[in-house]
């Protein structure tokens, strides 16, 4: 038997299906954590929560938020939302309640980017705030330019980039004591910002006229990439090393399966522009103009071990912080067993012993991402799965 046994990437069939949103206000924000679990934010603080895939939507009005720029889930219970005025919201119960939090960012904040227990904000007039307790209190860093700052990614606790308006390209190596400034030609309206979970931390930004833009170097040099379209991209997302998805202009919806250096078309049913796009366990979702929601689910998305005759084991929470319960189908015929967690690469991540039934197992040194996992019994694979891990 092999490592990555019944793995596979179909995309026979498989398509983006629009979800209606019961709103046409527009959608700029969405979080994903599983196919049926995703919050989307829009205009003047709406909130929609579904936990079956968008067949049904809970609304929420965080009046105090303005436009919803950002969702970030922190861990299990823990969100964070950006919005005008620079004010962030917390919400301790995986978004019931909300919390309203003042920030001195002079206007409105567009992404949030976590760290740790750190957390850094970007938005308008050049603002960048940093929260060093999980986003309960904030602190203004100086960016060194006025122009919006409509992303934001830190690779590390020291290393971090910020994008903006007329090609502005800011770094830091000191947690955002200090900014470099440099700014990127052609860059009119730079805005979407993502590294990849790969062995070199893959950089992506997309702006306007199909640009895409691809770094090796943690955002020191960046190479132009052709994506056979003019469209504006907007918005990037990924939760596997190698597959990505970016969206855009004119209901724009592209895929990369190689970290970026080419992309294909995908069709959708959307006609709108698409401003965002999120990843989580095999499930994209898309928001934009218009209340736009659109989602694509791979038939046998990347990430997902089904193997004929093996049942599923049972994982909670998940996704985790990096403590998890497990519970298997049947009782094996051995307690102590063997949980192997795989990157969807294909690479060992974990390999952990296991008393069958005696409390959780911690994952607390993987990084945050989609794993495999397999469940072996003297050698023979007796239960498979998919977690996600959010690593604080």
């Amino acid at each position: 038997m092999t490592l990555l046994m019944g793995i596979a990437v179909n995309l026979a069939g498989a398509q983006w299906t629009t979800i209606p949103s019961g709103t046409l206000d527009e959608l700029g924000a969405v979080l994903v954590d599983d196919t049926d679990n995703f919050i989307v934010g829009g205009a003047n603080g709406l909130l929609l929560r579904t936990s079956d895939g968008g067949g049904s939507w809970s609304t929420q009005m965080l009046s105090a938020l303005g436009d919803v720029g950002d969702i970030m889930r922190v861990d299990d219970d823990l969100l964070l939302a950006c919005g005008g005025d620079g004010m962030v919201m917390r919400s301790m119960d995986n978004g019931s309640s909300w919390t309203p939090v003042s920030t001195p960012a002079p206007n409105d904040l567009y992404a949030l980017t976590r760290i740790g227990t750190t957390v850094w904000a970007s938005g308008r007039d050049g603002a960048i705030v940093q929260s060093n307790d999980l986003g309960l209190t904030w602190t203004a860093q100086t960016s060194g330019t006025s122009e919006r700052l409509h992303g934001i990614h830190a690779l590390n606790a020291q290393d971090l980039v910020a994008l903006g308006r007329n090609g502005v390209l800011l770094r830091s190596s000191n947690g955002g004591t200090s900014w470099t400034l440099s700014t990127l030609a052609g860059g009119d309206d730079l805005r979407g910002l993502l590294f990849l979970d790969d062995a070199q931390q893959t950089g992506l930004i997309s702006g306007p006229g199909g640009m895409i833009l691809r770094s090796t170097d943690l955002g020191a040099t960046w190479s132009s990439i052709s994506i056979g379209a003019l469209n504006a991209v907007e918005g990037l997302a990924s939760d596997d090393p190698d597959v990505v998805y970016a969206v855009g202009a004119d209901a724009l919806v592209l895929r990369s399966t190689d970290q970026g250096l080419t992309w294909a078309p995908m069709t959708t049913t959307a006609f709108s522009e698409l401003s965002r796009v999120s990843v989580g366990m095999g499930a994209a979702v898309a928001v934009g103009a218009n209340g736009t929601i659109i989602k694509y689910e791979d038939e046998a998305p990347i990430g997902i071990a089904t193997v004929p005759g093996i049942p599923s084991v049972t994982m909670y929470p998940n996704p985790s912080a990096g403590h998890v319960q497990f519970t298997l189908p049947n009782a094996p015929s051995r307690t102590v067993l063997q949980v192997e967690l795989i990157h969807v690469d294909g690479r060992s991540a974990s390999s952990t012993r296991w008393d069958a039934g005696i409390g959780p197992l911690a994952f607390n040194d993987l990084a945050s991402g989609q794993y495999m996992v397999r469940v072996m019994d003297q050698g023979a694979l007796i239960a498979v799965g998919r977690l996600m891990i959010i690593a604080n």
